[in-house]
């Protein structure tokens, strides 16, 4: 019974269930709000810039990497439904609390908020926005080649932390994009940097004590052992 009422609720209070369960709006927005914090400051110390970005363009810039890690957990949601449906039934989608349609319309409008917002007050960033729109849109369909990578876990792993620096390049852009300026010469370091702490953090996610683990939940304590 608890379950038929969460789940007939009106979508704007399933989707706060939704979302404080998946994706804490207050808590990784405050964590990404700090790495385009840090991607705008690393730009502007490396080329010798005085001062700050204008703070409508980082608060837009922080607004659409959150969004973009957001539109991350819709598509991992795509791509996990039918394990999560058989292993992950306390999940928000298989539970019915939320279902993937709604969450294809809630991403699709987050898109246009997104390209209307930058279209608007940021538009030289457009082109870096899409370009870590589009490998977000070939991640999501597992770069078609959904069970050559389910093989191969590391390599999956890799592909997918490449999305990072492509959205650590948009928020760097936020200072020498926006100012027409050529890229730092360091800032390769910068997304190389951003590359491996995404993969500390996915491991150490995918690691758990024997008794954690979960049948049909993939992690690489249960591949490869303690």
């Amino acid at each position: 019974m608890k379950k038929n009422v969460e789940n007939t609720a009106p979508f704007l209070k399933r989707f706060w269930q939704y979302q404080s369960e998946r994706f804490p709006f207050f808590k990784n927005g405050l964590l990404i709000t700090v790495f385009t914090f840090s991607a705008a400051s690393y730009s502007r110390i490396y080329r010798g810039a005085d001062g700050f970005i204008p703070f409508e363009h980082f608060l837009i810039g922080a607004v659409t990497a959150i969004l973009l890690f957001f539109l991350l957990r819709i598509a991992d949601e795509f791509k996990d439904a039918k394990d999560d449906a058989e292993f992950r039934p306390y999940r928000p989608v298989p539970r019915g609390l939320i279902s993937l349609k709604e969450l294809g319309t809630t991403a699709v409008a987050v898109i246009l908020f997104q390209i209307i917002l930058n279209g608007i007050f940021l538009p030289k960033l457009l082109p870096a926005y899409f370009l870590a729109l589009a490998y977000l849109a070939i991640m999501t369909k597992e770069f078609f080649v959904h069970d050559w990578l389910k093989r191969r876990p590391i390599i999956y792993m890799a592909s997918h932390m490449v999305i990072l620096p492509m959205i650590d390049f948009y928020t760097s852009g936020l200072d020498w994009i926006q100012n027409g300026v050529s890229a730092p010469r360091g800032l390769i370091f910068f997304l190389i940097s951003t590359f491996l702490n995404g993969i500390v953090i996915e491991i150490g996610r995918k690691i758990r004590a024997s008794e954690a683990e979960e049948h049909g939940v993939e992690t690489y304590s249960a591949l490869y052992g303690p």
